[in-house]
């Protein structure tokens, strides 16, 4: 016989597979920051993506939904710079997401660690399917607070239930 979760049953699994992606990506990027600060204290944007994809902290999460959140937390922690072309052990010029072709107003929240979530069903004046910006490591917390700070499509702050929200990393 077939296991057939109820609609409440998906939604508690799909939250809580969001919410272990949430925390194991918000884990991968302290462990790899560590290890860049650990090692040479910085890292090329050109050896980024082999690091992460070849890091056992990163599995199962696809590297180019992530690309852009990890150049900006290693920019925002001093990390990223280019190589110098005179000698490609020393660090050069810093490293920007423009120079990495990445378009900064998209990423530029009114707090960096806000993230893009999906509402599972209607809220207030919101539909099933719209986004909303959520903080990530507040999603991820295991404390029993069910509700958590958001900021609505047009700018203004709102609470809302983590169990209607999903986060894709």
């Amino acid at each position: 016989m077939k296991n057939i979760l109820s609609f409440e049953d998906f939604i508690n699994e799909s939250y809580s597979v969001n919410e272990g992606a949430v925390k194991q990506f918000e884990m991968g990027v302290k462990n790899l920051i560590n290890n860049i600060r650990a090692g040479y204290g910085w890292i090329d944007p050109e050896y980024v993506y082999d690091t992460v994809v070849n890091s056992r902290d990163f599995d199962g999460i696809n590297y180019q939904d992530i690309e852009a959140e990890v150049y900006k937390r290693l920019i925002k922690a001093n990390l990223l710079y280019f190589a110098n072309p005179a000698d490609p052990e020393v660090k050069g010029k810093k490293a920007s997401l423009g120079d990495l072709g990445i378009n900064e107003s998209e990423l530029n929240e009114a707090n960096d660690e806000f993230v893009p979530a999906t509402l599972t069903e209607d809220f207030e004046d919101l539909r099933k399917g719209d986004s909303v910006k959520i903080n990530a490591l507040e999603f991820t917390k295991g404390n029993d607070k069910q509700t958590i700070e958001s900021i609505r499509p047009d700018g203004k702050k709102m609470e809302i239930s983590k169990a209607i929200l999903t986060v894709k990393i």
